[in-house]
């Protein structure tokens, strides 16, 4: 039994949809004014239904862009926790904090209760990430996987835990890339050209986990954006358990699969001063992603230094 060959593609898309609906999300909360003021008792049940048509939808589209055409089977489990060097595991978290920080946001604009907020935040979105699996196991080719629904609640508890305790986030999950090598090779699971790449390609992938130097020390003469980021990826990568040996009939070098660890510096771009709205909701954005800057990096038991790592 194989794991689905547009798991990659499902992934990224999702990611990069993630950014754009907290994008659009954050948006629509900052606009609210006057004009709006008379439907104010039925925010609630507004953005709930909102939210559920939205997730009705996206899994109806899901099943007939991805499941509709393959044999179905009763449920059953698929093991893929050994593939890419489970870059797509950290993905899977990725995408289930800011998913979860989305619908937290939203649901804190329609109740004004915080913890209420969160609850309901962090079980509806751990149902839309986790529901995907119930797809996937009922797939004859695939199955579900525990490993990432392990990876989901990750991300969603990451999210969770630090509003619970300290109302703010001192640990931020950042996303950074840059073009490999290896695309070339597997262009189907890598991406053909740069934009698919973005989406694709783990071994262009780096992902980072950025605290905010300045809350968690109490230091006060520490910049309030100023962050120490902790990054990983991996490398040498042209299949998922294992690399191939050929692709069309093309010969592939045995590239050496290794796994990279990086120290650097970051900015916690929600902690920057803004005063307009529009900059604030520019900088939400900005801070799913990993500013480039000087990094460290730890691989085979190396040190190498970078000017600037992207």
């Amino acid at each position: 039994m194989k794991k689905k060959t547009h798991e990659n593609i499902r992934l990224k898309e999702l990611i990069i949809l993630c950014l754009l609906l907290q994008t659009v999300c954050i948006s629509g909360i900052s606009a609210q004014n006057d004009s709006l003021n008379f439907i104010e008792k039925y925010k609630m049940p507004a953005f709930s239904s909102g939210v559920g048509i939205g997730y009705g939808i996206t899994m109806t589209g899901l099943y007939n862009l991805w499941y509709k055409g393959y044999d179905q089977s009763s449920f059953h489990w698929f093991n893929d926790s050994n593939e890419w060097l489970q870059m797509d595991k950290i993905g899977h978290a990725y995408s289930s904090y800011y998913i979860n920080s989305i619908a937290f946001n939203g649901f804190l604009w329609a109740s004004e209760n915080r913890k209420k907020s969160l609850l309901i935040a962090s079980l509806s979105s751990w149902i839309m990430v986790s529901s995907i699996e119930f797809y996937d196991g009922l797939s004859a080719e695939w199955g579900a996987s525990w490993s990432d629904l392990i990876a989901n609640t990750s991300g969603i508890l990451l999210y969770t835990g630090q509003e619970c305790l300290f109302h703010d986030q001192f640990i931020t999950p950042k996303y950074s890339f840059h073009p490999s090598a290896y695309a070339q090779f597997r262009p189907d699971a890598l991406g053909s050209n740069l934009t698919t790449q973005f989406a694709k390609d783990y071994n262009g992938i780096s992902y980072w986990f950025s605290v905010n130097l300045n809350k968690t020390t109490g230091v006060e003469f520490i910049p309030k954006w100023l962050c120490i980021s902790i990054g990983y990826s991996a490398t040498g990568m042209t299949g998922g358990p294992s690399n191939i040996s050929s692709f069309k009939g093309n010969p592939i070098p045995d590239f050496e699969r290794r796994r990279q660890f990086y120290l650097s510096l970051d900015i916690d771009w929600k902690s920057v001063p803004a005063e307009k709205k529009v900059t604030k909701l520019l900088f939400r954005g900005l801070n799913a992603l990993k500013i480039p800057f000087p990094s460290l990096e730890l691989s085979n038991g190396m040190l190498k230094a970078h000017m600037l790592y992207f």
